[in-house]
């Protein structure tokens, strides 16, 4: 393999260790810091940041990335490239700590989704999963950074997005994903967020060092122009609501009760109730969309249900209707029009990649060598860089040792058995397996693939062959992922039972006397 730029173009053993072969074969051979995060022995190439290596597979790469399938069509390395410990080296721009959270989520495939995952690392996995065309991974994250900054007015206070929500985040870094990373949907909810959170922040108003050219500081300054947009657009808001409910009646000094009879038994509204509400909202003092808007607008006095539901109804008129507002500042017509524009994108970088892929050579692999197997080789499973061949039917899956370690404590104890070296096929490691071929078929389909399990309409038989497997060899993350799935299929409340969602994911298939014994089986 050439030596070449990316630019152009698990958690292994813990080392941390400098090293440098002697020059073979004509090959430079860099001084490389192994890291102590991602060095998996069975890897067979090494990507580069600086003096830090990260060593991987192919194939994985490959296989979920159009720009790492291309790089590494071009085959063996020659003479002339970069060879570390027999694997061929590519040198990328990107940061050592970018090149290892793009490897966890890789390999990990809930890094991405864990439920609080800090923002600077769904930023930096964006990042890297847009420039290296790792669609499987940027819709993980996207979907992540559209619950944090939703276009929907509704999931901005829901329970998912508040479970969701780091500790601490910058929103500045989600308008620059957004502008920078074509996701245009989390730009308006971002862009508010920044004036809402920091615009009350002394750090805000100073010039940070580097001067007013800086993209940080071009940024502040199209905040401003938010924030001062949306205060002046704000008697959009008030100005029709002027006589609804319960701002019809005045009396006595006081907004009174529309049910307020002889005997005055609602003391209705002080006079300046309305403009309390209005003054949040015009400074900006408050999270509209996620604080009251109307607490403490009373004075003391009860009020009845009635003058209660009237103001809850004025709250959420002016929520939405500022919520309506935030695309228009940014010069969307409307919150559709950013939903739209955001499916144009998303299509158009799937044709891309689609076309990408299809002009793509066929990788070239290193030649077999020649020998009659003793079982037919899995013709999706049978990977040119795998080191470990996993026998069941008379059936051959060639993989990783390494990513059967990773995920499963059960696999790793069997795979430091000594006793394995003696069964080999063209230099492999051969493991026979008593489950059907099908069940390990579907069980690396779950650890190569991403969704593999959340498949809209997977069929039961899947779901249940790899709640069979991961419960059998402890793959804790697959198993999480099916009884999630059969947990929707099979829900404890109503609403989800007749939720849309439930009903996108119900397989035809569906067979609920098979639950019944998996669950009794597996519990």
């Amino acid at each position: 393999m050439p030596r070449q730029s990316a630019a152009s173009a698990g958690h292994g053993h813990a080392r941390d260790e400098t090293a440098t072969d002697a020059s073979a074969g004509g090959s430079t051979q860099p001084a490389l810091i192994k890291s102590a995060e991602f060095w998996l022995d069975d890897g067979n190439i090494i990507l580069a940041c600086g003096s830090t290596g990260f060593r991987a597979h192919q194939t994985v790469l490959a296989m979920h990335s159009s720009v790492f399938n291309d790089m590494f069509a071009l085959g063996e390395p020659g003479p002339g490239d970069s060879v570390f410990e027999g694997c061929a080296v590519v040198e990328v721009t990107d940061s050592a700590e970018d090149i290892l959270r793009m490897l966890k989520a890789v390999y990990f495939r809930d890094y991405a989704t864990e439920v609080k995952q800090q923002l600077d690392v769904l930023a930096s996995l964006l990042r890297m999963a847009t420039k290296y065309m790792f669609d499987g991974l940027r819709s993980e994250v996207a979907a992540k950074l559209r619950l944090l900054f939703p276009d929907q007015w509704m999931m901005y206070a829901s329970q998912e997005r508040t479970s969701a929500m780091p500790m601490e985040f910058d929103p500045f870094v989600a308008v620059q994903l957004g502008q920078t990373c074509r996701l245009p949907a989390i730009v308006p909810v971002a862009m508010y967020l920044c004036v809402v959170r920091e615009a009350s922040k002394e750090s805000f108003w100073q010039i940070p060092e580097g001067g007013v050219d800086t993209p940080r500081e071009q940024l502040r300054h199209s905040c401003l122009r938010f924030m001062n947009d949306l205060k002046d657009r704000m008697d959009e808001v008030f100005l029709p609501l002027e006589d609804v409910l319960p701002w019809r009646r005045f009396a006595n000094g006081r907004w009174a009760c529309e049910q307020t009879d002889s005997r005055g038994q609602c003391a209705g509204l002080p006079c300046h109730a309305r403009r309390v509400v209005e003054r949040k909202c015009r400074i900006l003092a408050v999270d509209i969309f996620r604080e009251s808007l109307v607490f403490n607008v009373q004075d003391g006095r009860a009020t009845c249900g009635m003058c209660h539901a009237h103001l809850t109804r004025y709250e959420t008129l002016i929520q939405q209707d500022i919520w309506d507002l935030l695309p228009k500042l940014l010069g969307w017509y409307n919150w559709d029009a950013v939903k739209e524009e955001q499916r144009t994108l998303d299509l158009s970088e799937r044709a891309s990649t689609d076309e990408h892929i299809a002009q793509m050579p066929p990788r070239k692999c290193r030649r077999e060598e020649a020998a009659e197997p003793i079982f037919e080789k899995d013709g999706e499973f049978w990977l040119c860089d795998g080191n470990i061949i996993l026998v069941c039917e008379l059936t051959g899956f060639c993989i990783h040792r390494s990513v059967l370690a990773l995920h499963s404590a059960m696999f790793k104890g069997m795979l430091s058995d000594e006793t394995l070296s003696a069964q080999q096929f063209e230099g492999r490691l051969v493991l026979a397996l008593p489950n059907p071929a099908e069940d390990i078929h579907c069980m690396l389909k779950a650890l190569y693939s991403r969704h593999y399990a959340m498949e809209q309409k997977q069929d039961f038989a899947v779901l249940a062959s790899l709640l069979r497997m991961s419960s059998t060899y402890m793959l804790h993350t697959v198993r999480k992922e099916v009884i999630s799935c059969l947990k929707i299929l099979l829900p404890s409340t109503l609403s989800t039972y007749q939720s849309p969602e439930r009903h996108v994911l119900l397989p035809t298939d569906f067979d609920p006397t098979l639950v019944v014994q998996l669950g009794e089986q597996y519990t």
